[in-house]
């Protein structure tokens, strides 16, 4: 089994995605280098300068990505090696020394330049024994977090399947899709770049539903093309309201979705559904599709695509008008909360994330 750069972890090392070697190649690699408990991994190609102490008797061998370090007992412990090693100050080093653009490598001869504090063998011991609790920590505050991030991305489902899927919507009549809306789908998308050239109008790709999160108003639109592409193309617009959804390619098995915020013409990957206003309401459709798996009416699962008379023959749960403006009133509401609970949740997962190195500095800065 043989380690490589990809495999050494600040927190841990990775054995579950490692590269099996024949013994004869293990052998003969770890007659350079053979890694033993107690010694420290450390990174020299590709994302350098991140340290991991071996606390496993597990037989292995490494690559050329990463150098073994094996410390002087008498002056250092691997604990406090491996930790000053990942610390700010040691980490600015090894990015300064570290040469290359596109395949960065940090050499042995400029890895030993590397300087850290080293403190008394009884003080390393301490200093290691508070970094790894207070590390310790830091990671049941991250596990409880990111519980509660899953928990928050799961609301809009639930709330979803609440409205459409409870004892209220089986009572509701059936229409079908081509019955309340407009069903189309957009252009092929211009291949030259004279088309996009000072560009003004917009144009929607697939990857603009997923780009963003907020796509019940979808304004923000990469792509813009011009009065060029107008004059010589024959393209297809979509009108602000209109609803988005992929009608080709590996998206259709994405929940990716949107209701356009603006006029814009729209690519031939897309299906869109312009309600009619007397009969539906838009958000109302828009939550529906939301939680419909499109992947279910492919006819050839084989070739990811949904034909336009498949879409329209979809039957949607109508209720009357003024019940489907509340419930998309209510379901609006109800995501703009879980919007800003997420939000809330991932800002607190990053000031988590970015605690290892503020512990990290002060404490080879005699803070701790």
């Amino acid at each position: 089994m043989g380690e490589a750069g990809k495999n050494v972890r600040e927190s841990y090392l990775d054995f579950e995605n490692v590269q099996y070697i024949s013994e004869e190649e293990h052998r003969e690699l770890i007659k350079r280098c053979h890694p033993q408990k107690g010694d420290v991994l450390y990174t020299k190609v590709g994302t350098t300068g991140i340290a991991r102490a071996i606390d496993t008797n597990q037989e292995f061998s490494i690559f050329v990505s990463v150098a073994l370090l094996r410390p002087d007992r008498n002056e250092v412990i691997h604990e406090y090696l491996e930790k000053v090693l990942n610390s700010p100050i040691c980490r600015e080093q090894a990015k300064a020394l570290t040469q290359g653009v596109g395949n960065q490598n940090l050499v042995i001869k400029d890895l030993k330049r590397i300087e850290f504090p080293l403190s008394p063998l009884p003080e390393q011991k301490r200093i290691a024994a508070k970094i790894q609790d207070l590390m310790q920590e830091v990671e049941r505050a991250r596990t409880a977090c990111e519980k509660q991030l899953e928990a928050a991305k799961a609301l809009p489902a639930a709330y979803l399947r609440g409205v459409f899927e409870g004892e209220e919507a089986k009572k509701w009549e059936r229409k079908k899709l081509e019955e309340i809306a407009k069903v189309f789908a957009g252009s092929s998308a211009p291949q030259e770049s004279k088309y996009f050239k000072n560009g003004k109008y917009p144009f929607v790709r697939v990857q603009d539903l997923g780009r963003y999160r907020k796509t019940i108003d979808l304004k923000d639109i990469k792509d813009c093309i011009n009065d060029v592409a107008i004059k010589e193309l024959s393209l297809i617009k979509a009108e602000k309201g209109v609803i988005l959804f992929p009608k080709s390619g590996a998206a259709i098995t994405t929940n990716s979705r949107a209701i356009l915020g603006i006029n814009a013409f729209i690519v031939s990957h897309l299906a869109a559904l312009k309600p009619k206003v007397e009969i539906a309401d838009n958000h109302f459709l828009y939550y529906w599709l939301c939680l419909r798996d499109m992947a279910r009416h492919m006819e050839n699962p084989g070739y990811p695509s949904l034909k336009l008379s498949t879409i329209s023959k979809i039957l949607v749960p109508l209720p009357s008008l003024n019940i489907q403006h509340r419930i998309a009133s209510q379901l609006k509401e109800k995501m703009a909360e879980v919007e800003k609970l997420r939000t809330g949740i991932e800002k607190q997962l990053e000031a988590i994330t970015a605690l290892p190195q503020s512990i990290l500095r002060k404490a080879f800065k005699g803070e701790l």
